[in-house]
């Protein structure tokens, strides 16, 4: 549009230059940060892991349910195809996070107690087949371990939805919300802070929101009607590495986790109990 309006190659040239260099650098960060394999064993969070374990079981009422369960994980390929290795493959992944070849000696002897207990679930007991030379291993999803496909938007997308940011921050500082931003990214979470209503009952909880892939900005009409109808204090986390922004700063779990403690216990009071509302990735984090 430039080119044509100042009838000049340049404003053309410089965009294809910026764009280049922009893909160029996403691509970089892809293969050289963002696709290094897990390497520590991450073990479950606050989160007692017999419990669990247990409770995947006995949500499932049937041997065909728990047997359509499991092998979603892997693409719904056939449970005849199913090998213990393809198990222990993703009983490490669900236990630890990682890969079977990062773990210890010890740790795969506590798998060895899982992988019995699955094969009681959907086999009536009876040990799984080992691998065969000739057969290759069933892929099964693994989020945090599988290669990042890698799907390249442009900087004028970026220049959107950074816009759309601030539209939305100018829109919820209306209703009483302050932006608080983290001085640390790669620790620390930046949210939106409402105090309570001025004579609001003293039963009415915080109330912590915590956003889905695409930003906390896709909820602007949810956000304005909790505004509008609660009168407790309101917190709007901002999880800005899934928010559609140029940020390659990301907590960990347990760090994200941490963070929203701090913050309760910073505008609320030690040991605050809250109501969560989660949604999508949000109810990932909260179920931590």
């Amino acid at each position: 549009f430039f080119s044509l309006f100042l009838d000049s190659s340049t404003p053309l040239l410089l965009n294809m230059a910026s764009e280049i260099s922009f893909f160029v650098m996403c691509l970089l960060k892809v293969l050289l940060d963002f696709n290094k394999p897990a390497t520590n064993p991450q073990p479950m969070i606050n989160r007692d892991w017999e419990y669990f374990y247990n409770s995947v079981w006995e949500s499932h009422s049937s041997v065909e349910e728990k047997r359509s369960m499991l092998m979603g994980w892997f693409y719904d390929q056939p449970i005849e195809r199913l090998r213990r290795d393809d198990v222990l493959a993703y009983l490490t992944w669900v236990k630890f996070g990682v890969t079977i070849n990062a773990i210890s000696s010890e740790q795969k002897k506590q798998l060895e107690f899982d992988l019995k207990r699955l094969e009681k679930e959907i086999n009536f007991g009876v040990e799984l087949p080992k691998r065969r030379d000739y057969e290759e291993q069933l892929s099964c999803m693994r989020f945090n371990i599988e290669p990042l496909r890698f799907r390249h938007k442009p900087l004028v997308f970026y220049t959107i939805t950074h816009g759309v940011q601030y539209w939305f921050n100018s829109i919820i500082e209306k209703k009483g919300f302050q932006y608080h931003r983290s001085s640390n990214r790669k620790k620390k979470l930046s949210y939106y802070y409402r105090p309570a209503k001025k004579n609001a009952p003293d039963y009415n909880a915080p109330l912590v929101l915590v956003h889905g892939v695409g930003g906390v900005s896709f909820y602007t009409p949810l956000i304005e009607d909790i505004a509008n109808n609660y009168a407790g204090p309101i917190i709007l986390i901002d999880l800005h590495f899934v928010s559609l922004r140029i940020t390659d700063e990301i907590p960990s779990i347990t760090d994200q986790l941490e963070c929203i403690c701090e913050i309760l216990d910073k505008h609320c009071s030690k040991n605050a109990k809250a109501t969560f509302v989660g949604h999508s990735y949000g109810t990932l984090l909260l179920s931590s």
